[in-house]
């Protein structure tokens, strides 16, 4: 939880954004007001400021490696920076709409969501010689993805398309590009303490849905309701 971590952390900047590795063991914290990014590693219990940087201009968007040596942090403008705890910034990126970022497990491999482009970046090496291929989702389908995460295989990334009610999945290794009808306009895949879990966000009516990835295919399920919502169905 966000609020927790900020109250363990006396040492942190005001937070604006949040930015987990992976493994969730590490975290960039952007304040906007301090136009400054804090890495701090040894989550949860023992958290410790292992770098501050200055951030670019109005931070949309952030990650950062397993090892905590590299963020990612994307721009109003589309661009996505790559930032080194020696205050180097080397730009791995320019779209038209940076909506998310995501690395690979233990890798400082990323990808980039670009949602006016309808298409993910993979970034191999994103800080030492950067190179990027374009992912692109079915002829069938136009993905303005809003969230991305990546299954436990290190190779299959899954995208939030939330005007398609669909989870875009692309494999890395295979190329195989797949769509999946959901129940929910998808606009988060935030992980749900099990592998390969995803919870994606609620619908109108305060539905909670889970994403699996299950013997590579995705699946929806019914997670359960807000209590307003059951509240206001049971009074009908």
């Amino acid at each position: 939880d966000h609020r927790d971590l900020h109250s363990s952390l006396h040492d942190a900047l005001p937070i604006s954004l949040i930015g987990f590795s992976p493994r969730a063991r590490s975290a960039a914290l952007y304040s906007q007001a301090e136009n400054r990014i804090q890495i701090w590693t040894g989550l949860p219990a023992y958290p410790h400021l292992a770098a501050t940087m200055n951030a670019p201009d109005a931070v949309t968007a952030l990650a950062l490696s397993d090892d905590a040596q590299v963020a990612l942090a994307a721009d109003a403008s589309g661009n996505v920076y790559a930032l080194a705890g020696n205050g180097r910034r080397t730009t791995v990126y320019h779209g038209s709409q940076v909506s998310a970022l995501t690395f690979f497990a233990g890798t400082e491999d990323a990808a980039i969501a670009d949602a006016a482009a309808g298409s993910i970046a993979l970034v191999r090496n994103v800080a030492a010689g950067p190179t990027v291929t374009t992912l692109l989702p079915p002829a069938n389908l136009q993905c303005h993805a809003a969230a991305l995460a990546i299954a436990s295989d290190g190779s299959t990334v899954l995208a939030a398309c939330p005007a398609q009610h669909k989870v875009w999945t692309y494999n890395v290794v295979s190329n195989a590009s797949n769509a999946y009808g959901v129940p929910v306009a998808p606009a988060a895949l935030d992980a749900a303490g099990v592998a390969d879990a995803f919870l994606m966000s609620p619908d109108e009516r305060g539905t909670y849905w889970l994403l699996e990835w299950r013997n590579g295919a995705a699946v929806a399920s019914f997670v359960g309701a807000a209590q307003h919502a059951a509240t206001a169905g049971a009074g009908n």
